[in-house]
């Protein structure tokens, strides 16, 4: 219904201008033009766009550039309706009637935002970027190069490239104070702020919580290392002290003990007093003048071995507990 009603103005401009030859003599082709340009103002494009359409083919063959003026407001029409494929092909076929026409700059500019909105960022940068080197001097151009500046930072900031972006609205503000496209350029410079400021905020937050993250992982994997370090040490000190009946000092193995959670290895209970035996002279003889001798050397042999044992020991327990600290 709504479709039928926005037709209903085109049917009438169809009507007054050309569906009987006598009425096609006798309508002023500008009022029509008049009428098409009241539904473009009103926001009615795709019915404008019909409308300069018909009055373009009925005024081609006319003296004047009123078929000229219908073509190109027929492109810019269907371009404000979203079909932009179609105004593509209108903006080529403009270009090649009317090869001299003074609006080749602005077919151009149109051309360059209809691949923008068409989301082909680099061809619209590239389009742009031409229109702006070869009219950036001509005075009388300063409103056109102004939005092909303003469009093209909108290119790279749709692309991504906010830094590149934010560097183009600036240079507009600076260069063209007094076009229109000022107050857009500040609040897209401000737009950038937010987001890069949001960005900025996100990525500290994820690289705090990574670092948080990987600074547990090392602690676990430090305490797990310690553990499994300090274990072994404890395993073999006692076995060390098991095998050649050594005391456990007070103070360290303990220590130890609650800090891998290990039962505690049992104290070996003091061996009992020798017995000293009051043994006759017996005669000298060589015999056991050398057994004496050899028993010397071996209890000294085994003195030393247990004094080593007991140094070693000592050592692992100290640098164990170096390890924890």
């Amino acid at each position: 219904m709504r479709n039928r009603k926005k037709s209903i103005p085109v049917l009438l401009i169809v009507l007054l201008i050309g569906v009987l030859p006598v009425f096609s003599q006798q309508i002023d082709p500008e009022i029509a033009f008049a009428k098409a340009f009241d539904l473009f103002r009103q926001g009615n494009y795709s019915d404008a766009a019909q409308a300069y359409g018909w009055l373009f083919s009925e005024t081609s063959k006319l003296p004047g550039d009123l078929a000229e003026q219908s073509a190109y407001m027929q492109m810019i029409s269907t371009f404000n309706a979203g079909r932009y494929a179609e105004a593509k092909l209108l903006a080529e076929a403009y270009r090649d009637r009317f090869p001299d026409s003074e609006r080749m700059t602005d077919i151009q500019y149109q051309l360059a935002r209809i691949a923008l909105a068409e989301k082909n960022y680099e061809e619209s940068i590239q389009m742009f970027s031409d229109i702006i080197a070869a009219h950036e001097a001509d005075l009388n151009l300063r409103e056109l190069v102004s939005q092909a500046y303003f469009w093209r930072a909108e290119s790279k900031y749709q692309r991504g490239l906010l830094a590149e972006a934010f560097s183009e609205f600036a240079a507009l503000v600076e260069k063209y104070p007094e076009t229109s496209k000022k107050n857009e350029a500040l609040q897209r410079i401000e737009l950038i702020g937010a987001v890069s400021r949001e960005r900025f905020q996100s990525r500290v937050i994820e690289f705090n919580l990574k670092e948080s993250l990987e600074k547990q992982s090392r602690a676990e994997q430090t305490e797990k290392f310690a553990e499994q370090l300090l274990e072994r040490y404890a395993l073999l000190v006692r076995k060390l002290r098991s095998l050649y009946g050594l005391a456990e000092p007070l103070g360290r193995l303990p220590l130890y003990a609650n800090a891998i959670a290990l039962p505690s290895a049992p104290v070996p209970a003091a061996p009992p007093a020798p017995v000293v035996k009051v043994e006759q002279p017996q005669p000298k003889s060589q015999t056991p003048n050398l057994d004496v001798a050899r028993n010397t050397r071996l209890k000294k042999l085994l003195s030393a071995k247990q004094r080593l044992l007991a140094l070693l020991a000592e050592t692992l327990l100290n640098y164990a507990e170096e390890v924890l600290k």
